[in-house]
């Protein structure tokens, strides 16, 4: 008997990495380098802004819009600062606000696909304390110690994001 049909593709995805689910499309993460981590990443989704930040006494100018998301959001910057934190982002606006204050961390590529994230000063952890977190990558992917992707912003939206991360200014970002 000659191999089946469902067989020959069974084994065609798992060797090429397809999965079912996602349409047959193969993930193309590898483990990460320093020069794939670098930029600015959002979350690939967050749950809508009216049930996050909304009902804030101050709400962001962001709530006023249906397509308003509450995202994290990772800067790893060329210069080893890691900006981290939360959003509030209408697309449709192509405009954000930050939530929370940013923390002040640091990345490094400890060995291939392991980044270390540490407060820079004093904070939660004390001076230089490491997390490593299994990291993979790809031109617009990063995915962190198995958890929800994110995905790589466009030079508009990471252009903004470091002028805001610069100057401090986090409220109402148009790019």
């Amino acid at each position: 008997m000659r191999g089946s049909p469902l067989l020959a593709l069974l084994a065609y995805a798992c060797a090429s990495g397809a999965g079912l689910g996602d349409g047959g499309a193969a993930r193309p993460l590898a483990l990460a380098t320093s020069a794939c981590v670098t930029g600015w990443w959002f979350e690939v989704s967050g749950p809508p802004c009216k049930a996050a930040v909304c009902s804030a006494s101050a709400p962001p100018p962001e709530c006023a819009f249906t397509d308003c998301e509450f995202i994290g959001y990772y800067g790893y910057l060329p210069d080893g600062t890691l900006s981290e934190g939360q959003l509030s982002w209408s697309p449709s606006q192509q405009q954000f606000s930050g939530h929370g204050g940013v923390d002040d961390l640091r990345w490094a590529v400890l060995d291939v696909g392991i980044i270390a994230n540490y407060y820079a000063t004093e904070g939660d952890w004390g001076p230089n304390a490491t997390v490593p977190e299994p990291t993979e990558c790809s031109s617009n992917e990063l995915v962190q110690d198995g958890y929800a992707p994110y995905r790589r912003q466009t030079p508009p939206i990471s252009t903004a994001l470091q002028v805001a991360f610069d100057d401090g200014g986090w409220q109402a970002v148009r790019y």
